[in-house]
């Protein structure tokens, strides 16, 4: 009796195991759909940053969140007047049609010894398609001027995580070993999945 139990038991947890296996590969994408899906999102990024270095309104919207007591979010028309007691930029970039293209917080540095972006980049339907994460800081211990790093989180429609990329370069670009470096300045940080996920969206303030 135990024996046989005991066959029951790993029949079932090779069935589950199976089954399991089975769902995985289900979930998967082949390798040109997933290189499909990268280039749209490289894509996306390039299209963001062209229209946020235009600084064009009504396709780039520039906002503060201000620490306050609850948090307040205001929207900047001259981004050579900030609120007082801002402690994050937010940049939202739309495309020609009004869709969201990203949702950029830049937290701010008091001290000037980093800089860092935490990007979300949308599709037409409001659903990520990658997380860009860059970080330029000084006190690394492993390079004399900034130490630059980056990372791409690359998503399918749903949401799974298809594909990451990191990079650490110094000032001038150039690869970086990370042994011996150190990283002060990697703080929280949140990732929004969809466009309506985000602050100013869930706040009222954008739609």
């Amino acid at each position: 009796m135990a024996l046989t139990k005991k066959l029951l038991l790993t029949v079932l947890i090779l069935s589950c195991f199976c089954y399991e296996q089975s769902n995985c590969k289900e979930k998967s994408i082949s390798q040109s759909q997933k290189a499909d899906l990268i280039k749209e999102a490289d894509e996306i990024i390039a299209k963001a940053d062209s229209i946020s270095g235009t600084r064009a309104y009504p396709y780039l919207r520039i906002f503060a969140e201000v620490e306050d007591e609850p948090t307040q979010y205001v929207e900047v028309k001259d981004t050579n007047n900030w609120p007082e007691n801002t402690i994050t930029a937010i940049n939202v970039i739309y495309d020609e049609d009004k869709k969201p293209l990203a949702y950029i917080e830049i937290p701010i540095s008091e001290s000037g010894d980093w800089y860092n972006v935490y990007g979300n980049y949308y599709n037409q339907e409001g659903k990520i398609t990658v997380f860009k994460r860059y970080s330029g800081f000084f006190n690394s211990e492993c390079v004399d001027s900034v130490l630059k790093e980056r990372t791409l989180i690359y998503y399918d429609a749903k949401f799974n995580k298809i594909d990451e990329k990191y990079e650490l370069y110094d000032q001038s670009d150039n690869p970086v070993d990370s042994t011996g470096c150190v990283f002060y300045y990697r703080f929280d940080y949140k990732i929004y999945k969809t466009f309506s996920k985000t602050p100013l969206v869930k706040k009222g303030i954008l739609k």
